[in-house]
């Protein structure tokens, strides 16, 4: 029942978190910081910004799965379904 109730909480936070990484100012924001100022934006940044994200939900998931309350990437909400790593297949 514990896992459930933290599996929903969990749902309940991807979708607060994805609804705010849609924000197209907060995706400008970011990549102003992480392109180290407006010039650096769209060349340096964006790609920071994607690579965070990838690291972000590829880190999320494994803990998740490390605290037995495994997620299901397909079902993350976008933008965070978007950059999900494909699971692998377990060996038979």
């Amino acid at each position: 029942d514990q896992r459930r109730v933290i599996a929903t909480l969990f749902a309940f936070g991807d979708g607060g978190l994805s609804h705010d990484l849609r924000d197209p100012v907060l995706q400008e924001a970011l990549a102003v910081i992480f392109g180290g100022g407006v010039r650096g934006a769209y060349t340096r940044g964006l790609a920071r910004y994607q690579n965070f994200l990838l690291d972000f939900t590829a880190t999320y998931l494994a803990l998740c799965q490390h605290l037995d309350v495994p997620r299901d990437p397909a079902r993350l909400p976008a933008p965070l379904r978007d950059v999900a790593p494909t699971p692998t297949p377990a060996a038979a």
